[in-house]
């Protein structure tokens, strides 16, 4: 919990005397913010200062951040499993730390597997205390602490909406950042049909097989904003008329690309928006 409220760049504020927060920035990052809240920690009772960070992106879906917290340094982690956890050597049990070893690494990446095959997006946090500093090393030999699974359920509306959308002639596409099992799970509980392709896959077809195969897919998972990018053009050449949703930055490219750019929301970035 110290390392998500340590790891954070979001903020949340009490409304009153009550348990209710207005959050400020990622929403996800706030999620982490509130879970150590009800363990009555906040990030305002640290007596740290931030020296270093390493932030989020869509390449090595972590951040890190190298802190000094009681006059000595730490390197605090969080970030998609299948990333992370291949930086860790240590885990780390109330009775101290030990190496982290295959039949362990299984058993963490059986209960990752549980919790996104029930829809809940995941991260792995972890931490290690360090003596001097370099930025080459600085997410390499961590130790893991834990697994924090977040349940973002789909809109009650959006089963309803997809059937307009069947009736109205207009075919759905879900494209995510989550993993595979988390997105075909919410797929399941939308009642959204077809095939699935990772950003991985993505990257190891050509434009002509992705114009083939695009057809029948419904869910693209693990992608990175270049394969929005890629999914438009490959529904254009087909002759589709393509409308695309969007809410941050990144997406802008496809959003402009699409015949029809949708930005998302009040948390949509000014530049999806423009």
């Amino acid at each position: 919990l110290k390392a998500s409220v340590l790891c954070n760049d979001s903020r949340i504020k009490r409304k009153g005397e009550d348990n209710e927060y207005n959050i400020s920035g990622s929403t996800t990052e706030a999620a982490l913010l509130i879970l150590a809240a009800k363990a009555r920690i906040f990030k305002e009772d640290f007596d740290f200062e931030r020296i270093e960070e390493i932030p989020f992106n869509s390449e090595r879906k972590m951040m890190s951040v190298l802190c000094k917290l009681d006059k000595k340094d730490y390197v605090f982690t969080k970030g998609a499993p299948e990333f992370l956890l291949k930086k860790c050597a240590y885990v780390q049990r109330n009775d101290g730390i030990f190496k982290l070893t295959t039949p362990e690494l299984k058993r963490i990446l059986s209960l990752n597997k549980n919790l996104t095959s029930n829809a809940f997006r995941t991260l792995v946090l972890a931490y290690k205390k360090v003596d001097s500093f370099s930025k080459d090393h600085f997410e390499e030999d961590l130790v893991f602490l834990g697994l924090v699974g977040m349940e973002d359920s789909p809109r009650e509306e959006v089963k309803n909406s997809l059937d307009v959308c069947r009736k109205a002639g207009i075919k759905v596409k879900m494209i995510t950042g989550d993993n595979r099992e988390t997105a075909l799970a919410i797929a399941r509980q939308i009642g959204l049909p077809g095939g699935i392709l990772e950003g991985y896959e993505l990257d190891a077809l050509n434009d002509s097989n992705l114009c083939k195969v695009v057809r029948s897919t419904a869910i693209f998972a693990r992608v990175r904003p270049e394969h929005k990018l890629r999914i438009v053009r490959a529904l254009k050449e087909n002759g589709e008329i393509v409308t695309m949703t969007g809410d941050g930055v990144n997406d802008a490219p496809a959003l402009k690309e699409a015949h029809i750019g949708v930005a998302m929301g009040k948390n949509g970035t000014d530049v999806s928006r423009s």
